[in-house]
């Protein structure tokens, strides 16, 4: 399962991406590496966020990554949420793991619907990380009339290429 969430936001500017508690998330297993990238770029919202399961999601995340990286315009980097736990949405409901919190953030209803059914179901939710993202102007939902630039058609035209690529070979698919 490969969840699109927000997918349009791209703002290169420095400082237009807040990552909330940088301190927990500086320590958090499966965040550490990103956060640390993050800040080394400037904390610029230039990424799209993918989010899974550091073992149990790897065909999936992994196939897309070869698929981003291979991919044209770099500018349009990827950032990843790799969470240590096959049942991340138990330890999260039960408050057993000590950084419970901070992966609630990430799983929210799209990825919990689907594990809550099974812990086996292979499943990625990317994002541009919506409201942590800055914008010219205060989102207001749907009809927000975020302005169409050149970069953020070409962030969601790089999303949608990798997306299908990656699905086509997942499914072994063939062009001719």
């Amino acid at each position: 399962v490969i969840i699109l969430d927000s997918i349009l936001n791209y703002n290169n500017t420095e400082g237009s991406q807040t990552v909330p508690q940088p301190g927990i998330y500086k320590e958090t297993p499966g965040l550490k590496e990103g956060y640390e990238s993050i800040e080394q770029d400037g904390f610029r919202g230039n990424f799209i966020m993918a989010v899974g399961r550091q073992e149990y999601d790897y065909p999936l995340y992994s196939a897309f990554y070869d698929r981003w990286d291979a991919a044209e315009q770099v500018k349009y980097k990827r950032q990843s949420v790799l969470i240590p736990l096959k049942d991340v949405v138990a330890a999260v409901e039960a408050t057993s793991d000590p950084y419970w919190q901070v992966y609630q953030r990430f799983i929210r209803d799209d990825l919990t619907s689907y594990w809550n059914a099974s812990t086996d179901i292979k499943a990625m939710h990317l994002t541009d990380t919506i409201s942590l993202r800055g914008r010219e102007k205060l989102n207001r939902g749907v009809d927000d009339r975020m302005p169409l630039t050149d970069d953020r058609l070409g962030f969601l035209k790089k999303i949608t290429d990798v997306v299908t690529r990656t699905i086509m070979d997942l499914a072994e698919f063939k062009d001719d």
